[in-house]
């Protein structure tokens, strides 16, 4: 029987190295939502072999979350949420008025999420790509000047008021930190209230050097990003490659590889404790309750 996966952030990266891994696969069909048209032949190029459809999204633009159609017949065994965008030297708000890394990291894809759980199988998968950053114990990421994860208030989160300011850059490393940290909560406040037999687990694909992740952060800082970081980093701990990194990610999403439900695991398999808010579950509720609003 063929199955039906739905990725988002496919085009480039860790996505694009997962899509390719999948599209091996016999009997599988690929959801690759895209943002434009151009990217949606890219994509089509890139994978010539495999069963695969572009529909357009935004995740930018929360009107365009609400109305977005999978055109799927079947319905979803898998659904990776994996689409990540982080500013740099500017806060930029979407047109929605919200600070960039919560409204496309976290709130887009809780949005989708929610749109897309009618079409889930009953014991589908869904995964978050989240990060090591999130972590402040993390040194591989305080050594690019994180600090982990910073569970203020959803709405301050939205609106990007953090202590950094006025300090640009460290709210925008702070935002993206925090944004992979609710990746993780996600997972964890879904799998906690499933009653079923779905799972649900995030994800960390390591550091990655030369994906489009830093594709804001200024010409000289992106080819140091592209061309140099990935020949260093391969001497570090907590290093991949999008190829590396899709390994596993493929396997968990294709029901091989079984994780615990609500799982936080990176691409060598170990699974880690995350950086945690303190009293979880009462944080969680209004993180969901507060992006449950802009469904």
């Amino acid at each position: 029987m063929k199955k039906t996966i739905l990725i988002t952030g496919a085009s480039s990266g860790l996505g694009l190295a997962l899509a390719q891994r999948l599209s091996t696969q016999p009997d599988l069909h690929l959801v690759l939502p895209v943002r434009n048209a151009q990217r949606g032949e890219q994509l089509r190029a890139a994978l010539p072999h495999a069963s695969l459809s572009t529909p357009l999204l935004d995740l930018a633009h929360l009107e365009n979350v609400r109305s977005f159609d999978p055109h799927v017949k079947a319905p979803l065994d898998a659904v990776l949420f994996n689409a990540g965008v982080q500013s740099a030297d500017a806060v930029i708000r979407t047109t929605d008025d919200l600070e960039q890394s919560f409204a496309v990291n976290h709130l887009a894809h809780h949005v989708l999420l929610r749109a897309l759980e009618p079409l889930l199988k009953a014991d589908a998968i869904v995964g978050w790509t989240a990060s090591g950053t999130h972590d402040p114990q993390e040194r591989m990421a305080s050594r690019f000047g994180f600090t982990g994860a910073h569970y203020l208030e959803p709405k301050a989160l939205a609106h990007g008021q953090y202590a950094s300011a006025p300090d640009a850059a460290q709210i925008n490393r702070d935002a993206y930190a925090t944004s992979k940290g609710l990746n993780v909560l996600s997972a964890r406040h879904f799998a906690a209230h499933e009653k079923g037999k779905r799972r649900y687990f995030s994800y960390d694909p390591g550091l990655m050097a030369g994906t489009g992740l830093a594709r804001e952060q200024g010409a000289m800082l992106n080819l140091v990003w592209k061309h140099v970081l990935p020949l260093v980093t391969k001497m570090f701990k907590g290093t991949s490659t999008p190829q590396g990194s899709a390994q596993l990610l493929a396997r968990i999403l294709l029901g091989q590889h079984v994780l615990p439900n609500g799982a936080y695991v990176d691409f060598r398999g170990t699974q880690n404790s995350p950086h945690l808010p303190s009293q979880e579950a009462a944080y969680t509720e209004r993180l969901i309750a507060f992006s449950d609003s802009y469904r």
